[in-house]
């Protein structure tokens, strides 16, 4: 068996499903945070179910607000103070590692699938995440940048 556990965020509830990279856009940072945690846990579902009944299993993991260095060099003296203050929020890695180490070596997770997790529990995602039409223009567009066939 084989486990395929992908990083996500609860911000991908505020990532919008944007598909077309081909022309400008204005840059926010946390548009592109939001957005890319959302397109990977599109993916991580599609895969999920790609992989259903062959022995690998994909889920997503919320590690939470954790205390790392994310944010100290964004460039915004703003961004980077307000990561200072929430530094008493934030949970240490070794805490929002223990997800990720149980999803991956417990033999109770064997058969867990197509499921988002935070601090060791099975967590709702957003609506949109789900979309199944939005998963497959995902994959296609996916397929088609990387130049592979897209029936994995």
């Amino acid at each position: 068996n084989s486990r395929i556990i992908n990083t996500g965020s609860s911000l991908h509830k505020s990532g919008r499903p944007e598909f077309d990279f081909k022309h400008p856009w204005k840059y926010s940072a946390m548009k592109a945070y939001s957005t890319s945690k959302l397109m990977i846990t599109m993916f991580s579902y599609s895969l999920a179910e790609r992989f259903s009944g062959t022995g690998i299993s994909v889920s997503v993991v919320e590690p939470g607000f954790v205390a790392t260095n994310l944010g100290r060099n964004s460039g915004s003296g703003l961004l980077s103070a307000s990561f200072r203050l929430m530094r008493p929020f934030q949970i240490s890695a070794n805490e929002a590692a223990k997800t990720p180490v149980y999803l991956a070596s417990s033999a109770d997770s064997l058969e867990i699938n197509g499921k988002c997790f935070s601090r060791m529990k099975p967590v709702q995602t957003s609506q949109i995440s789900h979309d199944k039409k939005k998963q497959d223009e995902l994959w296609l567009q996916t397929s088609e940048a990387l130049g592979l066939p897209n029936d994995v």
